[in-house]
């Protein structure tokens, strides 16, 4: 009895851990589904907004666009709400190599980023902030430059003694 209840416990075990393993890969399956819709929304978007056909959105594109409802409902349908930004704004987060154009994997990297667990007005924060204290860096650097160039440095001979 207790040699044929293990049996039938090792069926039921093997069933359960195939069933298992076959949802995963379905779930896996899944995800990457989404993932290549998303991308191509995020590409259709783009080309969408690439009035000039060039590759790459110039600001005058990009403000004229992101203006639009149709661009607009889009982005929300990607889950980033742009109206309550300007378009400078919006243009200097996706202009990630600061080149003055968007181009496609600089459009598609902001989204993701946007995309994320934090708010996209809590990123643009991070990035306000990180600007800012570069730029004192920048000022503190060439304060202390100024401040050397002034410094005079003994004769190599005072150094010896």
């Amino acid at each position: 009895v207790f040699c044929f209840i293990n049996v039938v416990t090792g069926i039921f075990v093997d069933n359960a851990k195939a069933l298992g393993e076959q949802e995963m890969l379905h779930q896996r399956a899944g995800q990457y589904l989404r993932r290549r819709r998303w991308v191509k929304e995020v590409v259709k978007l783009f080309a969408k907004m690439d009035i000039s056909a060039e590759g790459d959105l110039s600001y005058e594109e990009f403000a004229a666009e992101i203006q639009d409802e149709r661009v607009q409902e889009c982005f929300r349908h990607l889950g980033i709400n742009v109206e309550n930004h300007t378009a400078d704004e919006l243009f200097e987060l996706f202009d990630v190599d600061e080149d003055g154009k968007i181009d496609p994997h600089s459009f598609e990297q902001a989204i993701r980023q946007f995309h994320g667990s934090a708010r996209s007005i809590d990123v643009y924060k991070l990035r306000r902030d990180t600007q800012k204290i570069s730029k004192q860096l920048y000022a503190l650097s060439h304060a202390l430059a100024d401040q050397h160039g002034h410094y005079e440095h003994p004769p190599h001979n005072e150094l010896l003694e």
